[in-house]
């Protein structure tokens, strides 16, 4: 049954305002998504739309929150990366409307971004050595650094002290990880995958060195062709081989005592597949050579010194650089060693040629020259161009370089003066498919006054119409610390 009755209410109703939140673009905040990269901030404004004529969207008072964090008050708010965990973050914005005192809950999505897919990684320290790692794109060029001291999102895994280098995995001009070695800290090699900034291969540092006792790297450098990773690290003074950030035991095998120093190697590094891994050459601290090794059974292992190719005691010297896979004359291949004792610079060389019967054989380690070069002791960065066979170095603001078979430097390219300091750290671009096309450089100014006495400088390698071989791409000036090792990825 059912039934009427009548209907004493009281409709005498005053209207209310409601509110809506929108961007600039007039679209409800609620629900958007935003992205930001590390080291960048976004700035999102938002006004109130109210149902009623007369209502006055100014006195709408906002506040944003993360969790229970306030990050932010008014209708307009930049927020930075740095304070957000990687990947998607929830933000609340409270809008108060003072007519009604009711308070609207708005919630959007923004996505942090910890990585770039091409750009510029410069290993740093601080004044306590700290090692510090800066970040920037190269395809955004106002975008701003980021800085990491730890790798690792939710377990971070802390960068040691003494940074000694970094290293892109890459392949087909796809960056997709890298390595980083410090000499001092629990964690002294880590390779990270570079899309989500997880180590994926750590290796622990306590009771791993080849002595027995903690690891402590001093020399890292992958080969020519970074698909894998795989390189070489320096052990107290011995050769151990890095693939895919796994550490694997001693690559020279049966001489009991032999010690490469602090970075005396180069290596055969041309080819990941079948080249790579065939022979190794380094001066002996211990006998004053430089010996040679040739892979006899398994590529990136060697049993037993070759006397024949290896060089007679040569008395106290020092590497300052290494000249791999330069292109001979005769199709083959040349590799070379730049050593000084005192400011006396030596260049020494091998070669490898396929004989007959299609196998691969070197030549002697012979002396190729000697110079005296001033001030090659403050020297930085040996680099070494295959393309155009020439061994590059810094000293103050100016890049020289010497041909593969000299020693005889000229000056190559200097910085403009704009009181950043000396050139502490540079680098080629790591793609190398028919030459390099970029150069990074870092400076230092210990008497600066900013805060971060670093600064970067972005060069392509290309005349700027004013007789300089470089052209300056773009430049970042006191914005990160002292560097110490550089890798450029980016075209």
């Amino acid at each position: 049954m059912a039934s009427c009755s009548k209907d004493q209410g009281n409709y005498d109703y005053t209207e209310v305002n409601k509110l809506v939140v929108v961007d600039t673009a007039g679209e409800p905040i609620n629900r958007q998504e935003f992205e930001v990269a590390e080291g960048e901030d976004i700035t999102i404004e938002v006004q109130a739309k109210g149902t009623l004529p007369d209502f006055d969207p100014a006195t709408v008072k906002y506040v944003w929150a993360v969790d229970k964090d306030t990050v932010g008050t008014g209708s307009k708010v930049t927020l930075k990366a740095s304070q957000f965990v990687a990947g998607s973050n929830n933000v609340k914005l409270y809008a108060t409307d003072p007519t009604t005192n009711l308070e609207y809950l708005n919630v959007f999505s923004l996505f942090v971004s910890k990585t770039v897919s091409k750009g510029f990684f410069v290993l740093t320290k601080d004044n306590d050595l700290n090692s510090i790692l800066y970040i920037k794109s190269s395809r955004k060029p106002n975008s701003n650094w980021f800085r990491l001291t730890s790798l690792g999102n939710e377990n971070p895994h802390a960068l040691g002290k003494n940074p000694v280098a970094i290293d892109l995995k890459s392949r087909y001009r796809v960056y997709d990880g890298f390595t980083v070695v410090t000499k001092d800290g629990a964690n002294p090699i880590m390779t990270v995958d570079l899309p989500s900034m997880e180590p994926y291969a750590i290796v622990n540092g306590t009771g791993t060195s080849v002595s027995g006792g903690d690891l402590h790297p001093t020399f890292f450098k992958m080969g020519y062709s970074a698909i894998n990773g795989t390189g070489f690290i320096l052990d107290n003074g011995r050769v151990r081989r890095v693939s895919e950030g796994y550490l694997w035991p001693e690559a020279i095998r049966g001489v009991a005592k032999y010690d490469f120093g602090k970075n005396g190697i180069c290596y055969d590094d041309f080819n990941a597949n079948g080249n790579a891994g065939r022979f190794l050459m380094g001066y002996d601290k211990i006998s004053k050579r430089i010996l040679f090794f040739e892979s006899a059974r398994q590529r990136f292992n060697f049993d037993q010194i070759s006397e024949n190719l290896s060089t007679e005691p040569l008395g106290d010297m020092e590497v300052v650089g290494a000249g791999p896979d330069a292109f001979g004359t005769t199709g083959g291949l040349i590799y070379g060693l730049i050593l000084r004792k005192g400011d006396v610079v030596y260049n020494y060389s091998t070669s490898g040629n396929y004989n007959a019967d299609r196998k691969f054989e070197f030549t002697k380690l012979k002396e190729n020259a000697k110079a005296s070069i001033p001030g090659i002791e403050k020297a930085v960065s040996f680099n070494y161009d295959k393309w155009a066979r020439m061994y590059y170095y810094a000293i103050g603001r100016t890049l020289y370089r010497f041909p593969f078979f000299s020693v005889s430097p000229l000056p190559f390219f200097t910085l403009p003066e704009d009181g950043t300091g000396n050139i502490v750290a540079w680098s080629f671009d790591r793609d190398e498919s028919g030459g390099h096309k970029h150069v990074g450089i870092a400076t230092f100014n210990p008497s600066a006054k900013e805060e971060k006495k670093g600064s970067f400088y972005h060069y392509s390698i290309k005349s700027d119409g004013s007789g300089n071989p470089l052209t300056l791409v773009s430049k970042s000036l006191y914005q990160i610390d002292e560097a110490v090792s550089i890798a450029l990825g980016v075209e």
